[in-house]
């Protein structure tokens, strides 16, 4: 039987099945930016270049014993990869959690609350959410400081900046990552999250 995670409320439920389902969304959105980015020219790093200043991303995961050096493009494809490992892994993302969302969203749309303190999700579920928001974050941050004059000169700026402030401002509602997480984009994240904090949606 699949362990799930256990939580306290209702607002805990819907954080648990929304982190779910944006990160896919969230993942298709930052590979179409890629594809763009791709189909312009990525151009040539060499390993341990290619990221935001002040900051290198080393590839790891649970088949690595030692973090890899990479470029800045190659990290992006590593990441890309792994999602989509991800999110197609059924003891992480169980299907079950479909049904387990209509159901909870039918008894919400109709004022009645049910009694539900358990979502059909692995207890590892937030950490390994999180490492996944964290990693979508580098590769916005690897295309801001080097990919953004290109996407300036084919007029796909306005949509990377939309996808960034929908990002921004869904792990901000349901604090999935910190401030300091986010310090490779210090300057466009202050000001987003100065609009964020402007239009009421900071949660206190």
């Amino acid at each position: 039987m699949l362990p799930i995670v256990s939580v306290s409320s209702v607002e805990g439920i819907f954080c648990v099945i929304h982190s779910s389902t944006s990160a896919v969304d969230f993942y298709t959105e930052v590979q179409l930016i890629w594809d763009i980015v791709c189909d312009v020219g990525v151009g040539s790093f060499p390993p341990g270049k290619g990221f935001p200043p002040g900051f290198e991303y080393r590839w790891a995961d649970s088949k690595s014993k030692v973090p890899v050096v990479c470029s800045g493009p190659e990290y992006v494809g590593f990441v890309l990869n792994w999602i989509e490992s991800e999110i197609n892994d059924v003891s992480l993302f169980p299907t079950s959690a479909c049904k387990f969302y209509d159901i909870f969203v039918a008894f919400t749309i109709n004022m009645m609350i049910p009694r539900l303190t358990a979502v059909p999700f692995p207890k590892h579920f937030i950490p390994s959410i999180k490492v996944i928001y964290t990693r979508i974050f580098r590769i916005f941050a690897i295309v801001y400081s080097h990919h953004f004059s290109k996407l300036e000169e084919i007029g796909a700026v306005s949509h990377l900046n939309t996808s960034f402030k929908h990002f921004l401002y869904f792990i901000w509602e349901f604090n999935l990552l910190q401030m300091s997480d986010l310090e490779a984009l210090s300057d466009i994240v202050g000001e987003i999250r100065s609009r964020y904090e402007a239009s009421g949606g900071c949660r206190k």
